[in-house]
């Protein structure tokens, strides 16, 4: 299990990314919601959906939930 954080502040295209603990880009732990201990970033990101709509998975830590939707637009 590995523990989990949302930041609170908003990427360029809205989102806001989840990150897993130990994430060398997971730069401003204090702008973050911690989110508790997970099994998976899938899991991780249905906490996350409670508290924004619009989250992406970090491409580095958590690149099973993340969506390249900048990368598509």
């Amino acid at each position: 299990m590995s523990m989990y954080y949302l930041c609170r502040s908003e990427l360029a295209n809205g989102d806001h990314e989840l990150h897993a603990e130990g994430c060398t880009y997971l730069v401003d732990p204090g702008d973050c919601i911690e989110l508790g201990e997970f099994d998976s970033c899938r899991a991780a990101m249905r906490e996350a959906k409670q508290c924004f709509e619009q989250c992406n998975g970090c491409v580095s830590c958590c690149h099973a939930c993340h969506t390249q939707q900048d990368i598509l637009n």
